[in-house]
């Protein structure tokens, strides 16, 4: 079997994020989440993943993202290998948790400007990278929550699992 070109990165790097700060958004689930393997990457290494995350919105009312929340770092990446789940690294999580609460960067994730709005029904992608460097079964999910800011508000919205099997290198 042909091993595919196939790329995501251990330490989740993001791109062309998209995340709303879902401010004014009065449903409890204001969007949805998607989840799709990327098959055509030119700048990552051989053995990272791309992992394409689309952020759907199923409000009636247009979200807001603020620039840290562009950059996918509102996304809790859940990586099981070989059937056992694998523990979010101590720099992901914190990551994660500062742009939850608008802290990374300095605080620059606070005002009211938006880098991006994203229309009722509209949708926009956010790929992940993963380090998938060993042979074996690697599943994925993305989660978000719908208000960072107010855990007591707030619901986690969990996109599809994706699966992806690496071969072992062939021996010609």
């Amino acid at each position: 079997m042909k091993r595919l070109p196939i790329y995501f990165l251990g330490s989740l790097f993001c791109i062309n994020g998209i995340h709303g700060d879902a401010q004014g958004v009065s449903s409890q689930k204001p969007f949805e989440l998607s989840l799709s393997v990327e098959r055509h990457l030119t700048s990552a290494p051989p053995t990272h993943l791309g992992l394409v995350v689309t952020f759907t919105n199923t409000s009636s009312e247009t979200i807001h993202e603020t620039i840290c929340a562009t950059a996918g770092g509102l996304y809790k990446l859940v990586v099981g290998f070989n059937g056992s789940k694998l523990p979010e690294s101590d720099y992901a999580r914190k990551h994660r948790e500062d742009m939850e609460r608008g802290e990374a960067n300095g605080g620059s994730c606070e005002g009211t400007s938006s880098q991006r709005s994203i229309l009722p029904g509209e949708s926009a992608d956010n790929t992940l990278y993963y380090d998938a460097r060993k042979e074996g079964t690697y599943t994925f999910r993305v989660e978000r929550k719908t208000f960072p800011k107010d855990p007591q508000q707030s619901v986690i919205i969990r996109s599809n699992s994706v699966t992806v099997v690496i071969p072992e290198p062939r021996k010609d």
